[in-house]
């Protein structure tokens, strides 16, 4: 940290407790010399506990005693700093003097909130203040982040224009505004959603017109995508996101699922059709040329790789980025306190991917079974992910590939492209698709069939075993295998633990979890048999039975290790993993 920049040090220092106590003596005097030269702003609750103790015991307070408290603070910390010093039931004097001085300073933009905590402990001074916002100023109530203060408003004022959007919202959604649970806690299903997604749709659309500054705007607009979604109406989901993202509304608390949203259908949620579709219609919108990107990536992965470099060609892509920083991935590392010189570029990292296209480029122009082996194995690689990767998810797209970041599940199935897009986002899957072409092909030498089927298992050990579970789930079954191998009981039927109760609510994700390990060995043991039938004495097979062996958790797979393969490199790490043969 003494010696990282100013902006390094503040992202190090905030890993650090809060509170000095809690810092080993040995650091403390250096933790203090670090925080004193990044001038304080260390995180937006830095020394905010003891600056609220320090008001609530002063004794005869005055603005003057109280005020620069406040004020020393870095204004992201502020908010909180009112909400501590309004924490206990009776409003203490210092507390009340400070924020009936933030009330009247117009030029502060937490005078809404401290009107507000005044209001709840009985202060009405602030009374004038919170019914213009409550009933015409609604945007005056963004900068309140804390839903529970926005619940006593509501409950506080039951008859106001903000009461009466939250309600309307509630109707739409079903539930309440301020809190709503998706699933039935007694059955686990998904609660019904109260309107079918067309009317829920219009419904979203009036009520937005009606309430466009109200707080939960973001909100609705986030849901009204996920309607057209659910119709089939992806790229008018599109752009709605994007639009968003380029001029945003509401209280922002919905920044963080709109962008992934937004990126999510970019990667795989909508068809590459549909994103040319975009930018047929909305080329000059401002974020065209993060839609151009993810078009090119979506070509790539279907291995147009001309067609991906040209979209590619002078992209520009950074400038965007700087000019709209909430779709950038990287200002979600540092929300509290953005500082956009600091911003990790793309380009290098697009530079780089187009590299690999051109290769892939020049070896799928020669379409030789060498070649498509060449292909697969480049994509099948440890970093293959980089061919086909989205760089503007900013390596955060684990476990999204398939999933609502909101949790909700559409009530409508998924559009019959959804498991090939999801397949081409991932490398193996790719990989997969390119492998069984070359065993398919009759033409292919001996020693390509034998490392095609090696890798097969490889991949699928790899992707069962160290991937995120949502995507594992996402892309089943890996294509490239002969039908019915997913559903052949004889290659692989593991049981269920014995304490799984058939009537619990948790009874069917036990036999989702099952199936999946189920249908991955199952095409990891074809794959693993064919070639140990047709190599029996291939370089690979200690590699193949120990993934099995991983895969599966059955032993026979070491046994049969140890009996054909005994001089393996695998051997002796069977032979510990098997453990002492009792006599």
């Amino acid at each position: 940290m003494e010696s990282s920049s100013p902006q390094r040090a503040k992202k190090l220092l905030s890993a650090l407790p809060y509170e000095e106590e809690r810092i080993p003596s040995w650091a403390l005097s250096q933790v203090q010399a670090v925080r004193q030269r990044v001038a304080g702003n260390v995180s937006p609750y830095t020394d905010v506990y003891g600056r609220a103790g320090q008001v609530l015991i002063l004794e005869q307070p005055t603005v003057q005693t109280v005020r620069p408290l406040y004020e020393d603070l870095p204004p992201p910390s502020r908010h909180f700093f009112l909400l501590q010093i309004a924490d206990p039931e009776t409003l203490p004097p210092a507390a009340q003097v400070l924020l009936r001085s933030v009330v009247g300073d117009d030029a502060d933009p937490q005078r809404f909130l401290a009107a507000a905590l005044l209001y709840l402990k009985g202060d009405p001074s602030g009374e004038p203040l919170l019914q213009k916002a409550l009933n015409e100023d609604f945007a005056s109530l963004h900068g309140i982040d804390d839903h529970l203060v926005l619940l006593q408003l509501a409950e506080a004022f039951p008859n106001s224009r903000f009461t009466q959007a939250c309600r309307e919202y509630a109707r739409i959604r079903g539930g309440s505004y301020f809190g709503h649970s998706l699933y039935n806690p007694e059955t686990g299903e998904p609660i019904p959603r109260p309107f079918p997604p067309a009317e829920e749709e219009t419904l979203w659309r009036t009520w937005l017109t009606v309430y466009p500054n109200h707080p939960g705007a973001d909100d609705a607009l986030f849901w009204l995508t996920r309607t057209l979604e659910w119709q089939g109406k992806r790229e008018e989901a599109l752009v709605l996101l994007a639009n968003w993202l380029a001029d945003p509304f509401g209280d922002g608390d919905m920044r963080y699922v709109l962008r992934r949203r937004l990126l999510l259908l970019l990667d795989s949620g909508a068809t590459p059709s549909e994103l040319q579709a975009f930018l047929d219609r909305h080329g000059e919108h401002p974020l065209a040329a993060a839609v151009r990107y993810a078009l090119a990536v979506r070509f790539a992965r279907e291995h147009r790789y001309d067609l991906a470099l040209q979209l590619t060609e002078n992209l520009a892509l950074d400038a965007v980025l700087d000019r709209y920083p909430l779709l950038d991935g990287g200002y979600w590392l540092d929300d509290w306190d953005p500082v956009p010189a600091s911003r990790t570029p793309l380009q290098p990292k697009i530079q780089a991917q187009r590299e690999r296209w051109r290769q892939l480029s020049r070896w799928q122009a020669q379409s030789t079974p060498q070649q498509r082996y060449q292909l697969a194995a480049h994509w099948a690689a440890a970093d293959g992910w980089r061919n086909g990767y989205l760089w503007l998810f900013n390596q955060t797209r684990a476990g999204g590939l398939s999933g609502d970041a909101d949790g909700s599940a559409p009530p409508q199935p998924a559009s019959s492209s959804s498991l090939s897009d999801y397949q081409r986002a991932n490398h193996h899957a790719v990989a997969a698709e390119l492998l069984g072409s070359v065993l398919a092909d009759p033409t292919a030498p001996a020693h390509l069939q034998e490392e095609s089927l090696y890798r097969q298992v490889l991949i699928l050990y790899r992707q069962y075993t160290t991937y995120p579970p949502e995507e594992t789930a996402a892309i089943y079954p890996l294509p490239g295998f002969p039908p019915g191998v997913t559903e052949d009981t004889s290659l692989f039927d593991t049981s269920l633990p014995d304490y799984v109760d058939p009537g619990s609510l948790s009874y069917s994700y036990f036999l989702e979890a099952k199936a999946l390990q189920d249908g991955y060995a199952r095409q990891a043991i074809y794959a693993g048999n064919e070639l140990l039938n047709r190599f029996p004495q291939s370089r690979h097979a200690g590699d193949v039975l120990m993934a099995l062996y991983g895969l599966t958790g059955d032993v026979a797979f070491l046994g049969r290790l140890l009996t054909q393969f005994p001089d393996s490199e695998r051997a002796l790490e069977a032979a510990l993993e098997l453990g002492p043969v009792s006599h």
